[in-house]
């Protein structure tokens, strides 16, 4: 009689429990627009009350950064106890990171594949669950059934901006490339040795990258082998420069004149043709002296060959007979038209290349020449080495002027992944809304935006305006409607206007966001008040006064910001 009386009083006890905690999670959805801090709170609460809505709730909180810091291990932790509830959105969260957050360390290909599984079976004909599923299987590396399932998702897309969308991220999966694009080292390497493309090409890079902490020529060649076994013929270019940095001219020449035989795509400055024409077979005294000019900002500019009948005028640019520049058999019948010394900006990855090219030859200065520009590709790693008697702010603005160097091509080769692994230390340091508003640049560059719009919310609860102008634009105008999101536009804008209420631009983004939302009323009323300002700061401007006529002839007919593509 005793334990059926403790067991009634335990049922009892657990039923208020979860009476309580349903109060509490209804309570934190009501303020999670307004206050996410202390909805995220709320959700704890009825969590530990047993409440299977609010584990969800608490584990989306941990995994988006929305009303507390963004925290993987709990959201799994929160998420796995919903599943155990039966909660199909804790599985979609378990599948979103376990298949694509931003942090590599909590990737697990098998896990993810187990639960977009279920989501996928639950949902046939829902386009999204189909690509959640689709990135699993990138991530457990089964690129086969990765793009038939990107394919079968696209029947329930329609036509439009979302099909086009989802043709262009099947031909990345057809390489193995996952979303995003952000992988360990050990995921790197076991995808290359099952031949994922995307991983051979990526280990290929890391592996001859001799700044790397994973340098290893042998291993890079290999990759590139890998790869050139596949059909990729553009990894001939990739071995021409191992062999180049290995000092094995020979085998370097050899594999540019496979990539030109091949008809391998390339650029204006690394193309296969110049390096095979111009710079393997010169002399080292040649080479020398063009390396000079690109490092001191001096160039020669040319034009094509020109045959001896049709040989220019003499008021036309300088003409030097083409005897060391081509290859061609009947080399004295051709010109080539030349002005030599022509200022232009230093570019010092291409003085580098030259450099090496005339150190393998045996040329005494090259080498002293080479190593104080690969200095400057590695001043952050020796602030880093060498950081004591710095604060964190001194070391992360330094860090954070070598980090730019990256994002162009004159100072040391361009490169968008070590310019985010600077820009991410000194972010670490000091954690700078511009830093945070670089990184979001870098990642709507790659086309990331996912990762792009998580450091857009850091810098935009740090204080930067200019951040929240790219989310409101990015969540109420961005061509890709996954992005959309109405409800955070409009709270994002309604701050900016009350900022600054005379800023036209302010005002224009708040009605874009309304809109977006489906307030048209007050998106039209939002608009009237842009073009007011608008006349009265910049009268002339005609060009953005027909945009905002345009946009208030839309919001009129009960359509968002920007027009429907025909």
């Amino acid at each position: 009689m005793k334990r059926v009386l403790l067991g009634l009083v335990y049922l009892f006890s657990a039923c208020l429990a979860q009476g309580g905690g349903e109060a509490l999670y209804k309570q934190g959805a009501a303020v999670y627009k307004s206050d996410p801090k202390a909805a995220f709170g709320l959700f704890v609460q009825a969590a530990e009350a047993g409440n299977p809505s609010a584990m969800t709730g608490a584990g989306h909180c941990c995994e988006t950064g929305i009303g507390t810091k963004v925290d993987y291990a709990k959201a799994i932790e929160w998420y796995e106890k919903a599943v155990a509830h039966n909660s199909l959105k804790a599985c979609e969260g378990l599948a979103r990171i376990y298949a694509s957050c931003d942090d590599p360390e909590f990737h697990d290909g098998e896990k993810a594949v187990k639960y977009a599984s279920v989501i996928a079976r639950k949902k046939p004909r829902d386009a999204d669950a189909q690509i959640l599923l689709a990135h699993a299987y990138l991530r457990d590396m089964q690129v086969d059934l990765a793009v038939k399932t990107i394919t079968h998702a696209m029947r329930y897309t329609g036509s439009g901006d979302r099909s086009r969308e989802l043709n262009a991220m099947a031909k990345k999966y057809k390489s193995g490339e996952p979303v995003p694009a952000e992988a360990t080292d050990a995921w790197i390497l076991r995808a290359a040795d099952a031949n994922v493309f995307w991983a051979v090409t990526k280990l290929a890079h890391m592996a001859s990258d001799p700044g790397g902490s994973m340098y290893n020529p042998q291993l890079a060649l290999k990759m590139c082998q890998k790869g050139i076994e596949a059909g990729k013929f553009e990894m001939y270019v990739r071995k021409g420069s191992v062999y180049l940095e290995m000092g094995e001219l020979d085998e370097a020449y050899s594999c540019y004149e496979f990539a030109v035989k091949k008809k391998v795509p390339h650029g204006r400055r690394d193309s296969p043709e110049l390096y095979l024409r111009h710079y393997l077979k010169e002399s080292s005294a040649n080479v020398f002296q063009q390396a000079e000019k690109k490092w001191k900002g001096y160039t020669i500019k040319g034009s094509p060959r020109t045959s001896k009948a049709s040989e220019p005028s003499s008021n036309r640019a300088m003409l030097v007979k083409c005897t060391e520049w081509c290859m061609d058999a009947q080399c004295s019948d051709c010109y080539y038209s030349a002005v030599e010394d022509i200022k232009v900006d230093p570019n010092l990855k291409e003085a580098c290349f030259l450099y090496k090219i005339a150190d393998k030859k045996g040329h005494v200065e090259a080498r002293a020449r080479r190593a104080k520009i690969e200095q400057s590709i590695n001043v952050y790693k020796h602030l880093l080495e060498n950081s004591e008697g710095l604060d964190d702010h001194s070391l992360a603005k330094a860090l954070i002027v070598e980090a730019r160097k990256y994002m162009r091509n004159d100072v040391v080769p361009k490169n968008l992944d070590r310019a985010v692994e600077i820009y991410e230390k000194a972010y670490g340091l000091e954690a700078a809304p511009s830093t945070a508003y670089s990184l979001a640049l870098i990642y709507k560059k790659r086309e990331q935006t996912d990762l792009a719009i998580t450091w857009l919310e850091r810098a935009h609860a740090s204080g930067l305006r200019g951040a929240t102008k790219y989310l409101i634009r990015l969540y109420a105008c961005s061509a890709d409607p996954d992005v959309w999101n109405g409800d955070k536009a409009v709270e994002y804008a309604t701050v900016l206007v009350e900022e600054n209420s005379t800023d036209h631009v302010a005002h224009s983004l708040l009605a874009c966001a309304q809109a977006r939302s489906g307030q048209f009323i007050a998106a039209i009323k939002s608009m009237k008040k842009a073009q007011e300002l608008l006349r009265a700061s910049q009268p002339k401007n005609n060009s953005l006064k027909k945009r905002y006529e345009q946009q208030y002839h839309l919001f009129n007919h009960g359509e968002p910001w920007p027009p429907k593509k025909d």
